[in-house]
């Protein structure tokens, strides 16, 4: 989870308010690196179960049809989901 937090704070360091401002759409999937590819099936699976990843992966990630969000919403949930994760603050305690 430390890896994806990295990824998400090197979007915050170029654009502070990109979740706000909802300026994530320069952001895809294909954009994002393998920790938080995992961050985000981890978060799918906690939040909507695991047969909606298996569904999203076999409908090509159609997050709307699928989850009833856009891809955006779901990246800002997720990154608000990691800062407000004890989980984190453990893994960076740790190190």
């Amino acid at each position: 989870m430390r890896d994806a937090w990295k990824g998400y704070q090197e979007r915050l360091e170029k654009d502070p308010c990109f979740i706000e401002n909802k300026n994530i759409t320069v952001i895809s999937t294909a954009g994002l690196n393998y920790s938080e590819k995992c961050v985000l099936a981890e978060y799918i699976v906690k939040t909507y179960g695991f047969d909606k990843l298996v569904e999203l992966a076999k409908k090509n990630a159609d997050f709307e049809g699928v989850l009833g969000c856009s891809f955006i919403e779901l990246y800002a949930d997720t990154v608000g989901w990691i800062e407000n994760s004890g989980e984190l603050a453990e893994q960076i305690e740790e190190n």
